[in-house]
């Protein structure tokens, strides 16, 4: 994902861009499978001592639901939006404070892979479940609750039944 800048005219750019995940160094992410090209649509508005870069990636993976556990299909579109500037030094060595969110551009390339693949990990971390109705499965016996009811007595599933229980069991000895 490399834009040479050497061939932007000044304004603005556009630039329809794929790669796989395993070129963006995300297709080992836990629980996820990557299904397709991670597909990018790109604006570099070239201002000529600085360059501002937004986009979008879409791709869609399969995960699993964090309240059941089945495996959910899910489409992904993540901004992203950073600039870049030619020596943007003061005389004295200092930084101005713009700057701070501005990345030195050094050479004649603008390379996107960092930028593209921090945004689709911040899409992919995302809690995924498989609809917001999802009751997820019983702590006690694991039945998928949004198949069958449980037969589970309520008491048995408050968080601190268990140390309950043992604190009974010592008090009886």
């Amino acid at each position: 994902m490399i834009i040479n800048i050497k061939t932007l005219q000044e304004g603005v750019s556009c630039f329809n861009i794929a790669e796989t995940a395993e070129k963006l160094g995300i297709d080992d992410i836990k629980d996820a499978r990557f299904l397709g090209l991670v597909e990018c649509t790109i604006e570099v508005d070239n201002k000529i001592e600085s360059f501002t870069v937004r986009g979008r990636a879409k791709t869609s993976l399969e995960t699993v639901c964090a309240r059941c556990g089945i495996v959910v299909k899910r489409s992904i579109n993540a901004d992203f939006d950073h600039k870049y500037v030619k020596g943007n030094f003061e005389e004295d060595g200092q930084i101005d404070k713009e700057a701070l969110d501005e990345e030195l551009l050094q050479g004649d390339e603008l390379n996107l892979l960092e930028d593209v693949r921090q945004a689709v990990l911040i899409s992919v971390s995302e809690i995924a479940v498989c609809n917001e109705k999802c009751k997820g499965i019983c702590p006690g016996c694991g039945k998928n609750l949004n198949k069958a009811e449980c037969s589970c007595e309520a008491e048995d599933l408050k968080p601190f039944a268990n140390l309950k229980k043992l604190l009974k069991e010592k008090k009886n000895k």
